[in-house]
């Protein structure tokens, strides 16, 4: 039996099934499509997650900068599709989080340490964001700072990394 060979293209695989003698033959369809330089039938692209991180982890009080964050899709395939993997991080929104860091303190006084509540990053180039942080109202010390990229019906949240206000 030879093998079939698939290039790019859309494909439908019919069998002709006869289950005993005598009885009517059903056809059975299966369509399906390949596509360039991938290893999945879909027209989605897979995406296992998004890795984040962010500089300055260090910033002086009073002072105005940007946390520049970076974003770099979690994919199955290392290729020339990497240029439209990191597309999917300029045109899913990225939200931040910011709360300060108290040590051992009671889950519910988090709203009371929430500096930034889910705020959008509006400022975006590729796969970075860049956004302003005023830490004129912030007092000195350890911040925990998260980020959450909403990519199709999936929230991507990310661990808490730190900054520092001194």
């Amino acid at each position: 039996m030879e093998q079939a060979v698939y290039t790019i293209g859309r494909y439908s695989d019919v069998w002709t099934v006869e289950v005993e003698s005598g009885e009517t033959e059903a056809q059975i369809e299966n369509s399906f499509e390949i596509f360039p330089d991938l290893w999945f039938t879909s027209p989605v692209p897979v995406v296992y997650g998004f890795d984040f991180s962010f500089r300055p982890n260090k910033i002086r009080q009073g002072s105005k900068n940007y946390l520049i964050i970076d974003i770099t899709p979690n994919v199955p395939k290392t290729s020339d599709l990497n240029r439209y993997y990191q597309n999917l991080a300029i045109v899913s929104p990225l939200k931040v989080s910011i709360e300060q860091e108290c040590g051992e303190c009671m889950p519910a006084e988090q709203d009371l340490r929430l500096v930034v509540d889910c705020e959008l990053v509006e400022l975006r180039e590729k796969c970075v964001g860049y956004y302003y942080l005023d830490t004129t109202e912030m007092d000195c010390g350890i911040y925990n700072v998260w980020f959450q990229m909403d990519f199709g019906d999936t929230v991507h949240i990310s661990d808490k990394q730190q900054v520092q206000i001194y």
